[in-house]
């Protein structure tokens, strides 16, 4: 069986703020957190990860139009992005999204609503890249069937595509869309808005506590930005969602995502792939059309 032990200086466990601790992991759940000082006196885990000056924090939920990661510079309102999507294979969505979720994971989030019209590319993205999908559906969009292997749902409004569901302009929750960039740099209270979104998603509160799946990020806390902030308190350790430090691990269930700051399932040659199909899309006659279309 598969496990984790994962120690930091510091341990937010989305209640409560615990010094000099360790998480186990085993087959994807956590098992027990405690005082780093016995972790390995208790298990002989498959792989251990963290240590001094790491601060291990719940992962978080975003909103966000990862397969429009080609056009972003363009800024598309969501009546534009939902023609772009149509004018894409599955196969072309799924590449499209590699740099969004690469950006994404290294912010520290484990659980992507991506927006869809089609939900096949997410499911692909789950099995051949890792981490938890769920859906966000534009409300122009009709529905459509969710594959049991996403992790929520949630419909969005926006420019040119307006209807019920989450404006994509509010500010209650971690949303990314029609952004140049994903980062958090700045966000204020990004772990409160992404337990919002996972409210409003049907999913579970995101805690590390025994017994829950795990979605976990581990910040180095060693350099800067971050440097010391794992002495500070429960607001101070908090405030690194927003400080953008280097993400050391990820883990998702079972599955390491980011390790010692390199992601494990995309790297050079995926993103190269992903650049060669974004210049393909800027040459496509037909996506300069549906992007310079009247709103």
């Amino acid at each position: 069986m598969y496990s984790i032990m994962i120690s930091g200086s510091a341990l937010f466990t989305g209640e409560e703020l615990i010094r000099d601790a360790y998480v186990y992991i085993k087959d994807g759940i956590i098992k027990e957190i405690g005082e780093r000082s016995k972790e390995m006196d208790l298990h002989e885990p498959s792989l251990v990860i963290g240590g001094e000056k790491r601060v291990i924090m719940p992962g978080l939920t975003a909103i966000a139009s990862i397969a429009s990661s080609p056009i972003r510079y363009y800024r598309p309102s969501m009546e534009k992005r939902v023609r772009f999507y149509r004018l894409l294979s599955d196969e072309e969505l799924f590449i499209s999204s590699l740099p969004s979720i690469y950006e994404l994971n290294m912010q520290g989030i484990t659980t992507i609503l991506g927006e869809a019209i089609n939900p096949s590319f997410l499911v692909d993205l789950k099995e051949k890249v890792g981490g938890n999908y769920g859906v966000a559906i534009p409300s122009c969009v009709e529905g459509f069937e969710i594959s049991p292997a996403l992790s929520g749902r949630v419909k969005i409004s926006g420019e040119g595509c307006r209807g019920e569901g989450i404006d994509e302009l509010s500010q209650g929750y971690i949303i990314f869309t029609r952004r140049v960039t994903y980062s958090m740099s700045g966000l204020e209270n990004p772990y409160e808005k992404s337990e919002a979104l996972r409210k409003e998603a049907g999913l579970a509160k995101n805690v590390i506590k025994e017994g829950a799946e795990a979605e976990i990020v581990v910040f180095d806390a060693s350099r800067p930005p971050a440097m010391m902030m794992y002495k500070g308190g429960e607001d101070e350790v908090k405030a690194l969602y927003s400080l953008a430090p280097r993400v050391e691990s990820l883990v998702v269930g079972q599955e390491l995502l980011v390790d010692l700051g390199e992601h494990l399932r995309i790297g050079g040659k995926q993103l190269k792939v992903a650049e060669e199909l974004g210049e393909r899309v800027s040459r496509d006659g037909r996506i300069k059309r549906a992007l310079k279309a009247k709103e």
